[in-house]
């Protein structure tokens, strides 16, 4: 059984355990920090368990630290790869409209590729595929249907995240 915090979500992506243990880890060495310090303070227990305490604050803050670093490092990652895929799918369509000789998508002339190009890119090759206009060769049908996939699972989330 794994617990989990209510602003989380639910997420459970690396990345977020980073972020939450890092965050948990932190938080620990606050508390640490503060209660030692009180200690200190009204000069209450033994000076050397005292001063050892104080270590717990470093033992705990700092790798905290690190392990959020980190899920901001594997969230960078992710969305470079990501892209990528992106741009990588969307160029895959953009050939099959010009091996084609389809028409251009006018507007989206200089957007970054994202789900809702491949979307207009998936439009635009079926709308000509019903029409008749269009045969996709195998690997063109493939893409065509991974994307399909693709967008199906992908789109959703975005318009929930947006909404």
């Amino acid at each position: 059984m794994t617990t989990r915090l209510p602003a989380s979500g639910g997420h459970t992506a690396p990345g977020h355990r980073l972020f939450r243990t890092g965050g948990a880890a932190i938080i620990a060495g606050c508390l640490v920090e503060a209660i030692t310090m009180t200690l200190d303070h009204l000069q209450l227990g033994n000076p050397a368990l005292v001063q050892m305490a104080y270590w717990g604050f470093d033992a705990l803050f700092y790798p905290g630290v690190t392990l959020i670093a980190s899920g901001m490092l594997y969230f960078s990652i992710r969305r470079i790869s990501r892209a990528r895929r992106i741009r990588r799918r969307a160029d895959g369509l953009r050939k099959i409209i010009t091996r084609n000789g389809l028409p251009s998508l006018d507007d989206e002339v200089g957007h970054p590729a994202d789900t809702y190009t491949v979307y207009s890119l998936l439009i635009r090759i079926n709308d000509h595929r019903i029409l008749g206009n269009l045969t996709l060769s195998p690997i063109e049908a493939t893409l065509v249907g991974d994307s399909e996939v693709w967008v199906e699972a992908d789109l959703p989330q975005m318009i929930e995240a947006a909404g």
